[in-house]
């Protein structure tokens, strides 16, 4: 889209990529898009005439799982780091007390209230929080994370 002066005018599009509401992450640095879907993959795009650059599929299907999130932060025209954290089923198959189970949600929750993925993992401190919501003296499985932090 340009937003110069009359308003936005649509400058190109690709039908090739996959835009999820809600879910599909891009951002733009240096004339490039780079977006993530789990639909399309991971895509670059060229700004100027919208042109697919090069596609790779989403960790979602590399791991036939849906135990991870990908992530990016950026600023202005600048990516300050990007990645993903994948994470065992014993980190979202807590039950708190009324046996209601934390899930993915209730994990991302307790990662971005202790600043993550700006901040770096601390898994002592997430293994804490776990622990806290089930009310229990130990976890009844293993807390297990993979991160791969790409940084420009």
């Amino acid at each position: 889209m340009s937003l110069a002066g009359g308003g936005a005018k649509k400058l190109w599009q690709n039908d090739s990529i996959h835009y999820q509401q809600a879910r599909c992450t891009s951002v733009a640095k240096d004339g490039f898009a780079y977006l993530d879907s789990r639909i399309t993959g991971f895509s670059t795009l060229d700004m100027k005439s919208g042109k697919l650059l090069g596609q790779h599929p989403h960790i979602y299907h590399m791991s036939q799982g849906s135990h991870n999130w990908t992530w990016h932060i950026a600023t202005n025209d600048r990516v300050l780091t990007s990645g993903v954290l994948m994470f065992s089923d014993g980190d979202l198959e807590v039950h708190d007390a009324d046996g209601d189970m934390n899930g993915v949600e209730g994990l991302l929750d307790i990662l971005k209230s202790q600043g993550y993925p700006a901040s770096p993992l601390r898994s002592e401190a997430v293994e804490e929080a776990l622990l806290k919501y089930s009310n229990a003296i130990r976890l009844d499985d293993d807390v297990t994370f993979v991160e791969i932090r790409f940084r420009p």
